[in-house]
């Protein structure tokens, strides 16, 4: 070769036994260099590149041939692309199986880790290769390994629904109950995720239906938007009743984020209607707050306390003036609701309507006998605020409901000035006409 023949005519005079080494290191390279050229032509012939980052894309696009022809060339089987994978771990993410076993069986680090700190079995539980896992722990993967976010592959198999997978790991060690560091367990992943197969292999192997997490979570918690998981953790043992640090129940939960089926579910195993978090918030005010009018239906047949008012004296009605579901407005008061309630600082769920822009809702509010001129302790009517908030729609309402143009506030300012001062001209003008026509 060109560059050994270079390499001697520079080397100094070597004695007799610095003469044999060289002839021995340089006949090992040649006969390296010559067992290797069949693997580089082949490579070049098919056009790929003799690089890692070509190593590591043949091993993930499951082309056996190709990952043999680069391991022919004396490439480092760990070697690393520029996103710190290795073949073995691009391998394993796709389940490919016979790549996998090919590069195992020349020595590939099976807990070698990329820059998240997850190990080919992470990458193989996420997604979900349950014939690799095997392969993978058989050849010496730590089972309960954990990546930098302290997932092991449990957590990850339960938090992308792979049944068969998580059933593979605890069959080969993994621990049911292992948490991270904030309390979660794979149950945790798998009911926050709506996954009910892969709930019901961990609940199976002994997974704690009751158990909490971070901030006192438990699975009937975050299973709330989810009405086939409820009633499983239901059959399983789940208290209906439980709360977490914040007093948050399942069937407040199902309130601000699930729907009418899981409230219905929670309600027909006992769950407490008027039950209220600490800050007062009851099922009824999430509810209204999210506009849903099947859940707030649902609650109120079930004995929801219409005035209900959290510890702010909110009431569920100034919820549902900022939902702005004027048919809720219409449940509400058909069970008693006060819609001229007072609420901090004077304020009634016309001027939240008024405020918001829900100008469907402010008008419903006054259809059902809001009063139109009410004033909280500011003296600030709801025509003032929408005034100051540029909602001419809710204007053109007010005024022909009857709302007073004249009203002063406390500071002497009418809607108007009001309007004025906030940059609302098109509005100032309108409640002008008004004054003017009174």
């Amino acid at each position: 070769m060109p560059w050994i023949k270079r390499v001697l005519r520079r080397m100094p005079m070597l004695n007799l036994a610095g003469w044999l080494v060289a002839g021995w290191l340089v006949a090992g390279l040649l006969v390296t260099q010559s067992g290797c050229e069949p693997a580089y032509r082949e490579l070049k012939e098919r056009g790929l590149p003799i690089s890692v980052a070509g190593f590591v894309r043949q091993a993930e696009r499951n082309d056996l041939e190709a990952v043999r022809l680069y391991l022919a060339t004396g490439i480092t089987i760990d070697a690393v692309n520029r996103s710190g994978t290795t073949a073995l771990m691009a391998a394993a993410a796709k389940g490919h199986c016979g790549v996998v076993a090919v590069l195992l069986g020349q020595r590939a680090k099976v807990k070698r880790r990329n820059q998240r700190g997850e190990t080919p079995l992470l990458l193989a539980a996420i997604g979900g290769h349950a014939e690799t896992v095997r392969t993978l722990i058989a050849r010496g993967a730590r089972v309960e390994a954990r990546d930098d976010f302290g997932y092991t592959p449990l957590m990850q198999a339960a938090s992308h629904g792979h049944a068969a997978t998580l059933a593979a790991l605890l069959k080969l060690g993994a621990v049911v109950k292992v948490r991270r560091k904030n309390g979660d367990t794979a149950l945790s992943f798998a009911v926050r995720f709506g996954h009910l197969p892969a709930a019901k292999v961990l609940v199976g192997h002994g997974a704690r239906v009751n158990g909490r997490s971070s901030r006192g979570a438990f699975p009937l918690l975050r299973a709330a938007r989810h009405p086939e998981l409820l009633v499983f953790l239901l059959a399983s043992g789940a208290r209906v009743k439980m709360t977490d640090e914040e007093g948050n129940s399942a069937l407040l939960e199902a309130a601000a984020r699930g729907g009418s089926a899981s409230l219905s579910i929670l309600l027909g195993n006992g769950a407490q209607v008027n039950a209220r978090n600490n800050r007062g918030v009851s099922a009824l005010h999430y509810a209204a707050l999210r506009g849903n009018l099947d859940s707030a239906r649902l609650l109120l047949a079930g004995g929801a306390d219409a005035n209900a008012r959290n510890r702010l004296g909110l009431t569920v009605a100034m919820w549902a003036a900022l939902g702005g579901n004027p048919r809720i407005a219409e449940a509400l008061a058909a069970k008693g609701a006060d819609l001229n309630a007072v609420g901090p600082r004077g304020l009634t769920a016309l001027i939240f309507a008024a405020a918001a822009g829900r100008d469907p809702m402010a008008k419903r509010l006054v259809a059902l006998g809001a009063r139109v001129n009410a004033a909280n302790t500011k003296g600030e009517t709801a025509l003032m605020w929408a005034a100051a908030k540029g909602r001419r729609r809710v204007v053109e309402m007010l005024l022909a409901a009857g709302a007073l143009p004249g009203m002063r506030n406390r500071a002497g300012s009418t809607a108007r000035d009001l309007a004025q001062s906030f940059g609302h001209a098109p509005i100032a003008a309108l409640i002008a006409e008004a004054e003017a026509g009174r």
